[in-house]
């Protein structure tokens, strides 16, 4: 009679086989999960190192573009108001002699102003070259020139322009493509 409440030995030993199994396959679960988290926390960590250095680029980019423009709205607003000088006296006066100056053949005196954003502008170019390499570096390294020849009269305000919109395109592509 005590027998028939006793389960057969092979049930017994099949239960132990499942449960040792069961717990074997637990544990394999749990590590399989364990490398999962870390494939993910370093795929998290990879995509906010990329953003970190997207935004770095953006704020760069911004920065220089906009010196850019600043320094080239700075020159036409110096030859503008000396045109207007001369338009209005017929010639220049601070030059102390009496050579009549027009227009685009007016010296444009480089303020201490626009010597700073040329200089910032230059830094800028060693900075971008870190962080971007020798190809956006020296598409900064060209709108540069642009501006200060702007600035020397060797370049027009529409080179300015047209460099200017080239090298933004080129910056806006590198800082939204990881």
């Amino acid at each position: 009679m005590a027998w028939e409440w006793l389960p057969p030995a092979g049930t017994v030993a099949a239960s132990i086989v499942g449960t040792v199994g069961l717990v074997a396959v637990s544990v394999r679960a749990a590590a399989a999960g364990r490398q999962t988290q870390v494939d993910v926390a370093k795929v998290q960590a990879d995509a906010a190192l990329t953003k970190t250095l997207l935004d770095e680029k953006r704020a760069l980019y911004a920065k220089f573009l906009g010196l850019a423009d600043t320094a080239r709205n700075k020159v036409a607003d110096e030859r503008k108001r000396k045109a207007a000088l001369v338009q209005l006296v017929g010639h220049d006066e601070s030059d102390g002699d009496e050579v009549e100056l027009e227009g685009e053949t007016a010296d444009v005196e480089w303020s201490a102003e626009l010597n700073e954003l040329l200089t910032e502008m230059s830094g800028l170019r060693m900075q971008i070259m870190i962080l971007s390499g020798p190809e956006m570096a020296r598409k900064a390294g060209d709108l540069f020139a642009v501006v200060r020849d702007f600035a020397r009269r060797k370049a027009t305000e529409s080179d300015v322009m047209v460099e200017l919109v080239a090298v933004g395109d080129a910056m806006h592509v590198d800082a939204t493509q990881p």
